[in-house]
């Protein structure tokens, strides 16, 4: 079996994907991706309920797959992947401004805020869950 080639980025590099990502939902899972080593699906499935604002961390206990043409929220695999992110200075201070942020344009907008819709996957055998009222970091 041939291994992977690891490609590592310089810091040139990840500052421009950062910009390329500014304008785009993308940017969150970006910047919280790059630190913290978060996955795709871990990154997109985290929710404000996750951050221990005293502590400084977010904990890491789902992840989010594209399922039967649907977004799905489920537990992670093993044990092993359920964890807990120390937060970088200036992840928690972007984290902190965004939240503050999106409540503001949840007050002005009321029902109009756009709410993330996806499934979530209660077990084995078991119907999934369609919900609307999640508090995801990662919006649209």
């Amino acid at each position: 079996m041939e291994e992977a080639e690891i490609k590592i980025y310089t810091k040139e590099q990840l500052n421009s994907f950062e910009k390329q990502f500014s304008s785009t939902n993308l940017l969150t899972a970006f910047k919280l991706g790059r630190p913290l080593g978060a996955r795709v699906g871990k990154a997109f499935c985290l929710l404000w309920s996750d951050i221990d604002w005293k502590k400084k961390t977010i904990k890491v206990t789902k992840q989010l797959v594209l399922e039967d043409k649907m977004w799905t929220l489920r537990n992670t695999k093993t044990v092993a992947s359920i964890y807990d992110l120390n937060l970088q200075e200036d992840i928690y201070n972007y984290l902190k401004e965004l939240k503050a942020t999106l409540d503001r344009q949840k007050a002005e907008l009321g029902l109009a805020y756009r709410k993330t819709r996806v499934a979530i996957d209660r077990g084995r055998n078991k119907a999934k869950e369609i919900v609307e009222d999640l508090d995801f970091i990662n919006v649209k």
